[in-house]
């Protein structure tokens, strides 16, 4: 028996995983034993989980788990024949504990298994990091996780998705390639989804199951991760270091064209972008022709939405074209008024605002003050 073999390679790359909990159970009795542990693996696992918080925060890449995007391994269990397999057990978490798979050389389990262990209990240290985070900075942490994690489900096999959707308890079915997901599950996650066509009145609804592409369907398992991944634990420990309690301020210098004369709407706008926040159409809509009026490129707003959680490069490149006249009519759209901005609970005005009825006129004024002063 090779407990949790064909599970091993995957809690490697997606250790939030329920399953996981499961795995370090067998292996190490309970997290209190792990806690307190003075094994080398589980040090070693320590100092990773923090390295991993503090550079999702920074906005930088921990080598150590941008390796295991590589990790490509089949899902055994769709090709495994053993008789007698306890892979549809009753108990959905625990099926992978009893996998007779013929696998030849011990060797290659046990660095499976090494490898499991170091990250999924570094997975628990990241975890206690966020949890002893403000608000802010859990949303951040998470936000960014989720969308790296959904890069990575992207190119899994749909019996994986399936795997990792019984473990958010999503109620989901494949149909003739399109997955089909009880309309409660898919309300869970839509509902933090701005994009128009997430709303269930444009989805096709038959007997209770939202119809999905494969893509969405990672789109939809990504809002279940991100509220998983930004969730407190009741662990308090002095992990010996601490992050900046503070969201990432915009760097005007990094934006171009008189930057700082943007009207402060603007500046709240791309502030929740820059921070992976989900910014509601109205207000996409509202900074992209903004940016495209005073004088950006369509490849420079399409790069500042990067950072949103539900980017789509081809969808926001057709979008920002389409503002810009370069689609459709060929007509360049206008940024919204205060009075819209006000409508829309997208206005954040300051002193400066005062007898300012348009973003625009707002930034136009400033530029003037400005080059009358050089």
């Amino acid at each position: 028996m090779k407990p949790y073999l064909p599970i091993l390679p995957f809690l490697a790359k997606y250790p939030f995983l329920k399953l996981a909990g499961k795995f370090l159970e067998f292996e190490y009795g309970n997290l209190d034993s792990i806690l307190k542990s003075n094994d080398d693996l589980v040090l070693s696992a320590k100092e990773l989980g923090i390295k991993i918080v503090k550079s999702v925060l920074e906005g930088k890449i921990c080598p150590e788990i941008e390796a295991l995007k590589d990790l490509n391994e089949p899902f055994l269990c769709e090709e495994c024949g053993v008789k007698g397999c306890r892979y549809k057990a009753e108990d959905e978490l625990d099926r992978f504990r009893f996998c007779d798979y013929p696998l030849h050389q011990s060797e290659i389990y046990y660095k499976k298994l090494k490898l499991a262990k170091r990250i999924v209990v570094a997975y628990i240290f990241s975890k206690i990091a966020v949890s002893n985070l403000n608000e802010a900075l859990r949303h951040k942490f998470a936000v960014r996780e989720a969308r790296r994690y959904r890069e990575m489900l992207e190119k899994e096999s749909v019996s994986f998705l399936r795997v990792v959707a019984r473990d958010f308890g999503i109620r989901a079915k494949v149909v003739d390639g399109s997955f089909k997901v009880d309309v409660v599950d898919y309300l869970k996650g839509a509902v933090k989804i701005k994009a128009e066509e997430w709303k269930l009145v444009n989805r096709r609804l038959e007997d209770g199951f939202v119809f999905l592409s494969r893509r969405e369907f990672v789109r939809l398992l990504e809002e279940y991760l991100r509220e998983r991944l930004g969730e407190r634990i009741g662990i308090k420990m002095d992990l010996g270091v601490r992050f900046e309690a503070k969201f990432e301020e915009i760097d005007v210098k990094d934006l171009g064209i008189k930057a700082e004369c943007y009207p402060p709407c603007m500046k709240k706008i791309l502030s929740d972008l820059r921070n992976g926040l989900n910014v509601p159409h109205s207000a996409r809509f509202a900074i992209a022709s903004f940016l495209l009026n005073i004088g950006m490129s369509v490849e420079d707003v399409v790069e500042i939405f990067r950072t949103a959680p539900d980017f789509d490069e081809e969808k926001t490149r057709y979008q920002v074209e389409h503002i810009a006249g370069q689609r459709g009519k060929g007509q360049e759209y206008i940024c919204p008024s205060c009075e819209t901005m006000k409508s829309y609970g997208n206005c954040y005005a300051d002193d400066k605002c005062s007898k300012i009825n348009h973003p625009i006129q707002y930034y136009l004024r400033c530029v003037k003050r400005k080059n009358s002063k050089t």
